[in-house]
């Protein structure tokens, strides 16, 4: 008997609860139809359908966002290495060499 009674004054009180919380359901429903809305907008003008955090970056072709190498943390005088982790390593001196003198042009005498 006293289970009985137990959900007798269980079922007395659901409906205060859906009551009490039915405000909060609207508002998640109404918050997620605006974010909705607001991502379709952003991928239709081709971007991506969310703001693209640091270090990534936006492939308009499939509107998601991607990590930069190294999180786009180099700076201009390093590059991003990948073995077997990435980090940014120094940019090397590139040296050029030239191996042959450049050709005469062809000389052009007026008429």
């Amino acid at each position: 008997m006293p289970l009985r009674a137990l959900a007798g004054a269980l079922l007395l009180l659901l409906p205060g609860c859906v009551a009490a919380s039915a405000p909060a359901i609207i508002n998640a429903v109404s918050n997620t139809a605006i974010a909705a809305a607001a991502s379709g907008v952003s991928r239709a003008t081709g971007d991506c359908f969310a703001s693209c955090p640091d270090g990534t970056s936006c492939n308009r072709a499939t509107g998601l966002c991607e990590a930069l190498p190294c999180r786009g943390r180099c700076a201009t005088n390093e590059r991003c290495e990948l073995n077997p982790v990435e980090r940014c390593v120094p940019l090397s001196e590139v040296e050029l060499k030239i191996n042959r003198q450049p050709e005469e042009p062809e000389r052009v005498t007026p008429q």
